[in-house]
């Protein structure tokens, strides 16, 4: 059992009074009312100040892109990310890299590809497709469907650059991407890249692993990187530690005995309760959260009143 710091309940309401004014006032966490907010937290025993103090911790800890955000992470990855990446895997320059990416070349065709099949309604990738196109002003003739991968492999004058919010265990994306690329492997001819918005440790290992070395993929990039300091539970984290000590394996064994006690159903092995490939991150975008963040925030089995969308 983890030890509670000395002011844990002034702790609790400025995190409160921070939750609230991110709803309310400055709109930062659009996408979470305050009435989920206190749904939320009324899953938790008002009674029991571990099973609050918790809570509060998950919110204070919970890092959150908001619509604005999610904007500026695609708009770095397109002016910033993908123009280095290209430059170096090409050998060209940067301004010849933003002509590959606005179409402003007639040497080679750069498309962008939703990481899933188009046929997936509540897929992130084809989402991201769509903001591209809204707020970037990519044309539209600059994306083609998972689906249609195929027709473009064997093209020299192709680059097609998979296009994703969060890579974490890198797992979906190499499965998804192997299925449609190693059968033409021996004649592949395109140049392919991978660009999630976040890309952790965990996933980069697993790209350069199935992907890379394979050459199923040319190269990748992300704006912004996750290491093993964001799983909650890490000694590490930001989430664990308090008063000069790190609480983590504690904390991890709370979080599991408390899935056990009051929601004994919601899943059935370790790794899906501390969310997919045991990241527990607590890391969402404000239309949803990815699987490898703590089901806490995200789950509505048994009952459980979510705090964000899944």
């Amino acid at each position: 059992m983890f030890n509670l710091p000395e002011k844990h309940l002034t702790y609790n309401q400025d995190v409160f009074l921070r939750a609230k004014y991110n709803i309310t006032v400055t709109k930062a966490w659009e996408g979470i009312s305050f009435s989920s907010l206190n749904a939320w937290l009324n899953n938790f025993d008002n009674d029991d100040p571990l099973q609050l103090f918790f809570a509060h911790r998950v919110l204070d800890n919970l890092i959150y892109r908001s619509r604005d955000q999610f904007v500026t992470l695609l708009k770095t990855m397109l002016n910033i990310s993908l123009p280095s990446l290209l430059a170096e895997k090409l050998s060209i320059s940067i301004t010849n890299a933003n002509d590959l990416i606005y179409g402003r070349t007639n040497n080679h065709k750069l498309f962008f590809v939703p990481t899933t099949s188009s046929y997936d309604i509540t897929a992130s990738s084809p989402y991201l497709a769509r903001e591209l196109a809204i707020h970037l002003k990519v044309d539209e003739d600059s994306f083609v469907r998972f689906d249609d991968v195929s027709k473009y492999v064997n093209d020299k004058n192709v680059i097609l650059v998979f296009i994703d919010d969060i890579c974490s265990t890198g797992s979906q994306f190499c499965r998804s991407v192997s299925k449609k690329l190693f059968t033409h492997l021996s004649t592949k001819k395109c140049k392919v890249f991978y660009t999630p918005l976040a890309l952790h440790e965990m996933g980069r290992d697993r790209l350069v692993d199935d992907c890379l070395t394979p050459k199923l993929i040319d190269g990748f990039t992300s704006v912004e990187w996750l290491d093993n300091t964001y799983n909650c539970f890490s000694e590490k984290s930001r989430f664990s530690k308090w008063s000069k000590n790190s609480h983590g394996k504690n904390l991890s064994k709370f979080y599991l005995d408390f899935l056990n006690q009051n929601i004994p159903d919601m899943y059935n092995n370790e790794d899906e309760k501390l969310g997919y490939g045991k990241l527990s991150l607590l890391y969402s975008f404000y239309y949803r959260a990815p699987n490898n963040s703590l089901p806490v925030i995200w789950t509505n089995d048994n009952n459980w009143s979510p705090l964000i969308k899944r």
